[in-house]
């Protein structure tokens, strides 16, 4: 076992002059009000912010709809985020005293909408509702994505452009979260659709600007950025752990004891073998609140029974909650607010802000990991549902690493050392061959121009229906122009001849490539789920 000890962080607050609209109580980072500046700046088309995780990127993209009257339309990865940021919206709305209206928009939510309102007929009249009442929409990429490819309509009487035109109308600015997890065909989806929007934008009274919250901007869209000559910018944190710090900085990340363990895939193994240290620490720290999370939705269910288990035989006293892919709303519920150790997977790391002081977690990859890690040190309290403030006074993580990443940690870590967060992080996603920690992950490089022209070919396509081509004679132009130039190939041709053939031959290939965000499988998965008994599909 290799241990190291982790400095807090402070990240740096702005010394410009205040921003109207913002109240005097309300310290703002550096990188807020450049955030807030860059989206302001009409020479910007593309805003990307990479400050640290539990350092405010998701307020840096809001500031402008208190302060300025921007309208957003936010994309997050899961629907338990969705719900997380509506939550956080209306602190904002606290804070600067302003009722902005929010709604949350994904399939659960439009059929509660139209249940409740019965005269909205079809899940556009459910979209178009949410869209006009609320200036700030939450929603997840792949609605976004069914609506910037022309869905939700009936095509023999409706435009297909009317949906997404409306959006586009709607909303100012664009915002995706945790947009370092996306795959390339779905950095695609959002590049084709991106080139689409600012180009309709274009000439309007209110400039259409994408955001994005990520821990690094994603390469490839840089690339194709640069390309479409579409200008960017990317805004980084500022961030010291001297302990001495000036009134000039805010603590946003607490010091910590960070544990690396060679386990290879035998993460139930570590936790069966290790549960009683488990148990003696929060013993020790009995203001304590923790996490285990997981790859598998499998291993987290199994780990939760044996863990219950233990603290049925009465030697882990510890009050055990599941939160994956295939919890109900209740386990999720008993887990995030009741429990002292969560087990989970993706469904809680990924932006749920659930506070902690101890955690135990497996990584595959770089991106993982960093996220993983950014669960822990956020907070220095945690208030129970009976109103109990459980003040956090230590906080652990413990690394569970395959062998061969341990070993490379070894190298390039030394044991015993006191390092700062942010070089541990780049340490951490060092892509030098001979100083990367994490094998390299297939980033599928070629599908860009392999399959990037049929996202390309679909927008063109429809653009040029009957009812719209010389609406858009303009724009199709420079989209083919554009499109052709970032993937390389003639999109003219690829859209009048190779588009029209996968359409009538393989039209399923359009369907999971193009309409469906994260794919889709003409099978049904059911899952018979041991522990309860029941057979369950993923959500």
């Amino acid at each position: 076992m290799n241990q190291i000890r982790i400095l807090p962080v402070y990240s740096k607050l702005t010394q410009s002059d205040p921003i109207v609209g913002v109240p005097q109580d309300i310290s703002l980072r550096e990188h807020q009000v450049k955030t807030f500046d860059a989206i302001r700046n009409p020479d910007i088309d593309v805003v990307f912010n990479t400050a640290m995780t539990g350092d405010g990127k998701s307020l840096a993209a809001y500031l402008s709809a208190f302060t300025s009257d921007k309208s957003i339309l936010a994309m997050y990865p899961t629907n338990e985020l969705i719900k997380d940021q509506e939550r956080q919206v209306q602190d904002y709305c606290n804070w600067f005293s302003q009722p902005v209206a929010c709604d949350k928009m994904f399939s659960d939510s439009l059929f509660e909408l139209r249940t409740e309102l019965k005269d909205l007929r079809g899940q556009k009249a459910a979209i178009e509702h949410l869209a006009l009442k609320n200036p700030i929409l939450l929603t997840n990429p792949d609605i976004f994505n069914l609506i910037a490819n022309f869905q939700y309509l009936n095509s023999k009487y409706e435009n297909p452009d009317q949906l997404v035109q409306h959006v586009i109308d709607y909303y100012d600015l664009f915002v995706f979260d945790e947009f370092h997890i996306y795959d390339v065909s779905q950095v695609i989806s959002v590049l084709t659709t991106m080139l689409y929007f600012i180009e309709q934008g274009r000439g309007k009274w209110s400039q259409k600007k994408f955001v994005f919250l990520s821990a690094t901007p994603n390469p490839l869209l840089l690339n194709c950025l640069e390309k479409a000559n579409l200008r960017y910018k990317i805004i980084e944190g500022c961030y010291q752990s001297d302990k001495q710090v000036s009134a000039n900085w805010c603590k946003i990340c607490a010091s910590f004891d960070l544990h690396f363990h060679a386990v290879g895939y035998q993460t139930e193994v570590w936790v069966e073998n290790h549960y009683q240290q488990i148990a003696k620490w929060f013993d020790e720290n009995p203001s304590s609140r923790g996490a285990i999370i997981v790859n598998s939705v499998a291993s987290a269910k199994r780990i939760c029974t044996f863990l219950k288990e233990r603290n049925e035989a009465g030697d882990f006293p510890l009050r055990v909650g599941e939160n994956t892919g295939l919890s109900s709303q209740q386990e999720r519920y008993v887990a995030l607010h009741e429990s002292d150790l969560l087990v989970g997977t993706s469904t809680v790391d990924v932006g749920v802000d659930f506070k902690i002081n101890f955690l135990v977690f497996e990584a595959m990859d770089s991106g993982s990991w960093i996220q993983r890690l950014g669960r822990l040190g956020r907070h220095s309290e945690y208030e129970k549902t009976d109103g109990t403030v459980m003040k956090f006074e230590r906080f652990v993580a413990h690394s569970l690493l395959p062998k061969y990443a341990y070993e490379r940690v070894e190298k390039v870590i030394p044991a015993n050392s006191e390092i700062d967060k942010e070089t541990l992080i780049d340490l951490m996603r060092n892509e030098d061959e001979d100083k990367r920690v994490f094998s390299p992950i297939n980033d599928f490089r070629n599908y860009r121009q392999a399959w990037g022209w049929l996202h390309a070919s679909h927008i063109i396509n429809t653009l040029g229906h009957p009812r719209l081509r010389d609406n858009y004679a303009s724009e199709r132009k420079k989209l083919t122009w554009v499109y052709s130039y970032i993937f390389e190939t003639d999109i003219e041709i690829r859209s009048t001849k190779l588009y029209f053939a996968v359409k009538k031959k393989q039209p399923e290939i359009i369907e999971a490539g193009v309409i469906r965000f994260r794919g889709e499988s003409p099978f049904t998965c059911g899952i018979l789920d041991k522990t309860d008994g029941k057979i369950k599909d993923y959500n």
